[in-house]
């Protein structure tokens, strides 16, 4: 029996062209952040973000002024500001990463800037241990958020599946979160705290400065029951288009699948304004026939201000989903 073996040539260029991709996207990510310090050698250093946290999201009515919600953001640090950790971030610095007096510095950021600070800890007569920071130099500044990237998504029942998706479209730029109500969801109630805990670690870990909103329909568009109270308000798809019409928060872009729709980099592609731009991207089961007659209304009254997109032949999870147009978006937008 003779064993016979084909010799593959490797597809070096398709690689190449991959790699180069993933560059371009990675360096768009921090395209607009100027390093105005010496940086060298303090990558390594942990990053915590000490700038103001939202206690309660934000109303859907306000995405047409994101870009100027990231400039009015407070400012936290700046020359010998002295910053007092919160107790989890004290807790994360001491026992997670085994802070000690040989390792005195940390990188700490807010919206605008991100700079060396020098660690001290103080313990209380409970023999807590509370850790205070000293701003000693700035690092880098971010730039001006053009064109940001609204993700509206029906969320995955599983909070596992919901942490990863929100972590990889944190990393790959996004602005802000705003959940759909569809006649496919499978997941209600997401708690507000746990999921802005997930954008907080995303953050810190991708090394980027500004900390994308996390959206709400309008109170009177949707009411929680009091039991729910710390839940984020989803907004019902067929709201969608009245409170879009009310507010002009910018282009919408609509992921369907096995449609004749034009691709989403093509559409992504002639959008030359720097108005958000929002993604809808539906749950597990795909949108149903009657969503999916109603979009088709929408794109013909709105004149390409909402459009039908392709993400491609083949059926895709909604995490992947959001994935790609997150990714195309910032692809597009590095160019």
């Amino acid at each position: 029996m003779h064993l016979l073996f084909r010799s593959q040539r490797p597809r070096i260029c398709c690689v190449t062209r991959s790699v180069t991709s993933l560059q371009r996207l990675h360096s768009s990510l921090n395209s607009s952040d100027k390093v105005v310090g010496k940086s060298e050698g303090y990558s390594k250093l942990p990053r915590l973000f000490v700038g103001s946290i939202p206690k309660e999201p934000t109303s859907c009515t306000h995405i047409h002024n994101l870009p100027q919600r990231f400039s009015s953001a407070p400012a936290s640090c700046r020359a010998n500001a002295i910053l007092e950790l919160t107790p989890e971030q004290s807790r994360y610095l001491i026992t997670v990463l085994r802070w000690n007096k040989r390792k005195s510095n940390i990188r700490v950021f807010d919206p605008h800037s991100e700079w060396l600070a020098r660690v001290s800890v103080l313990e209380d007569k409970r023999r807590n241990s509370l850790v205070t920071v000293e701003c000693l130099e700035p690092l880098r500044t971010s730039g001006l958020v053009s064109r940001p990237s609204i993700l509206c998504i029906a969320p995955p029942k599983k909070k596992e599946r919901l942490r990863w998706l929100m972590e990889k479209t944190v990393e790959l730029g996004v602005d802000g979160f705003l959940f759909l109500d569809t006649e496919y969801s499978e997941a209600s109630g997401i708690d507000f705290d746990k999921v802005q805990s997930y954008v907080l670690e995303a953050v810190e870990q991708s090394e980027r400065l500004t900390v994308p909103f996390l959206f709400a329909a309008p109170s009177s568009n949707y009411s929680l029951p009091p039991e729910r109270s710390s839940a984020l308000r989803t907004i019902a798809l067929r709201d969608f288009q009245q409170l879009w019409q009310e507010s002009p928060v910018g282009k919408v872009l609509i992921a369907r699948e096995r449609a004749d729709t034009i691709p989403i980099l093509e559409a992504l592609q002639d959008n030359q304004s720097d108005e958000p731009v929002l993604f809808l991207v539906g749950p597990e089961g795909g949108w149903s026939p009657a969503e999916e007659e109603m979009m088709d209304s929408w794109e013909a009254q709105c004149q390409g201000r909402i459009r039908n997109v392709s993400l491609g032949n083949t059926i895709l999870r909604s995490e992947t989903a959001a994935m790609i147009a997150i990714a195309a978006h910032s692809l597009v937008k590095s160019n």
